[in-house]
């Protein structure tokens, strides 16, 4: 897809039949800028894409990826904290298991740790890694040998906990991993399949990629345009489970499982964009007053459900090599 573009062929199946396809126009919504994307939805695979490429600097606002704020490392907090992301990735329990049930705690990203067949505890690639938070989270709790490389970052730079970050795309990489994870990156990238071959000539022997991404699903069966993980224009392309699987295999992957990870935000953003408010300003105190408690319990029970069956808009994706 060339810049200024329009297409009107799905990337994975090939599909070009507009009998087969729906078109979408999709509101910038994360910020509000009162613009609108075209998007289109494949009936064969179920992939949605962009139509058309964009020139993305003014929707990546530098504040995104700015420098890396201290954190105070011996704070009762922060030391609760590295425990309980400890015992969770772990799967031990401690006092911490319990405080974080009652609290409720999202542990994000590192549902994927928790569910990989092996757990590599070194060479380890995050591909748009954005000022490596992520990376300082894994260092805490015993990971080493950390690498993160992101292309909207300023220039090159070292995280708080020393890892180094490479300004750059995934093509710009040679070294070899045990695990290359993109953490909610792959939606952003243009050339899907001549990155998941890179990624796979960059994977050792006995190496596995983790992608987490978000997921067509019921919360598009839904909403549809007012979906928030649409997120246009960032996101250039949305995948089923079936038009992923079909990508994947195409550059020589295997996906060996998949596990969904999706939050009530898929309700509760999503509703707030039907009644026009951006998700920059959907703050706690708006949210409870547009949303009410009943509704947000019923939305988390709602997700964990949704997450059981399949059905929850986003899920991470184990991929190794069928060589």
């Amino acid at each position: 897809m060339s810049n200024n573009t329009e297409t009107n062929k799905c990337i994975v199946c090939k599909n070009a039949d507009s009998s087969q396809m729906s078109f979408h126009l999709v509101e910038e919504m994360m910020f509000g800028m009162g613009e609108s994307f075209k998007y289109m939805f494949c009936k064969i695979c179920g992939l949605l894409q962009i139509t058309s490429r964009q020139d993305m600097s003014k929707y990546y606002p530098q504040s995104r990826y700015s420098s890396l704020q201290p954190t105070n490392k011996t704070s009762l907090k922060n030391m609760i904290r590295k425990q309980a992301n400890k015992d969770y990735v772990f799967n031990v329990k401690t006092i911490t298991t319990l405080l974080t049930r009652l609290w409720s705690v999202n542990f994000g990203a590192l549902s994927m740790f928790r569910e990989l067949p092996e757990l590599p505890h070194e060479n380890i690639l995050d591909v748009g890694c954005g000022t490596g938070y992520f990376l300082d989270r894994l260092y805490e709790i015993g990971f080493r040998d950390l690498h993160g490389v992101d292309l909207f970052i300023g220039s090159d730079l070292h995280t708080n906990c020393g890892i180094k970050v490479m300004k750059g795309e995934i093509h710009d990489v040679n070294k070899q991993f045990k695990l290359i994870m993109l953490n909610h990156s792959f939606e952003h990238m243009w050339d899907q399949l001549l990155v998941l071959e890179k990624i796979r000539s960059l994977l050792l022997p006995d190496g596995i990629c983790a992608i987490r991404m978000p997921v067509i699903n019921e919360a598009w069966n839904i909403y549809k345009e007012n979906w928030y993980q649409i997120d246009a224009p960032r996101h250039f392309f949305l995948h089923t489970e079936k038009s992923f699987i079909i990508l994947a295999d195409k550059a020589g992957f295997e996906v060996t499982k998949i596990f969904y990870d999706s939050t009530s935000r898929q309700f509760i953003a999503s509703e707030l964009y039907r009644k026009g408010i951006p998700l920059k300003k959907q703050t706690k105190r708006v949210i409870m007053h547009q949303v009410g408690a009943k509704q947000l319990k019923h939305w988390r029970q709602e997700a964990v459900k949704f997450n059981a069956t399949h059905k929850g808009d986003q899920a991470v994706f184990i991929l190794r090599s069928t060589d």
